[in-house]
């Protein structure tokens, strides 16, 4: 799989232009802090897409991307490769206490039945972003996008149809806690009828996630 890096932190990212064949899978790391309206809009073999502190989608930058499936926001480490393997089948989160928050640590399970861990971390360092937003329609049609997980913020904003159509999107993490201001369009989702809220149970994306009759997974 290749990887392509762009950006530059505090610019926009406007339009991707990449030569990749149809049949070269590739992840795309982003450094900037916005990415624009249409920038990657109906862009093929793009699977992957990690995000190091971006803290704007504007509305169908990545609208139907049919070969996306992961979007990460971590920051870049040796780990990163088993982030992006494990990201479709997030096998658990290792549990902390009522009084600690979701560190972004993502665990999976060992075969090691010789090890004392029944669990094998493996490292992805979510980063921390100020005001956060995902705007309408940024994933709509990302019809193979199966795991999402977001920065930490004490400002999420995810508009309308932001993931309208992902019908195969099984998971989205929010690491935030009850301090967290979440506001998310109440079809913000319509048609994920598969995806698995993984949140904290006193924050607001897990309110949300009750009053829209989504599965959730509490850390």
């Amino acid at each position: 799989m290749k990887e392509v890096y762009l950006g530059e932190p505090d610019k926009e990212l406007r339009r991707f232009i990449c030569g990749i064949k149809e049949d070269d899978k590739t992840t795309v790391a982003i450094g900037n802090d916005v990415v624009a309206k249409d920038a990657f809009k109906s862009v093929v073999s793009v699977e992957n897409i990690h995000f190091e502190k971006c803290k704007c989608i504007e509305e169908s930058a990545f609208e139907n991307c049919a070969d996306l499936k992961n979007v990460i926001w971590m920051e870049k480490t040796e780990e990163t490769p088993k982030a992006y393997d494990l990201a479709g089948k997030v096998i658990g989160i290792r549990e902390k206490s009522k009084s600690q928050t979701f560190n972004g640590t993502i665990t999976e399970k060992s075969d090691d039945k010789d090890s004392p861990e029944t669990d094998k971390i493996i490292g992805i360092n979510i980063p921390t972003v100020s005001d956060f937003e995902i705007q309408r329609g940024a994933f709509k049609n990302c019809s193979n996008l199966q795991t999402v997980i977001l920065p930490k913020s004490t400002n999420i904003v995810i508009e309308k149809e932001a993931f309208g159509g992902c019908q195969n999107l099984r998971t989205i993490v929010f690491p935030c806690d009850d301090n967290q201001i979440v506001d998310i369009s109440g079809d913000a989702f319509i048609g994920c009828s598969k995806v698995t809220f993984v949140c904290s149970k006193a924050s607001r994306a897990y309110r949300y996630a009750r009053e829209h009759c989504f599965e959730i997974v509490n850390f």
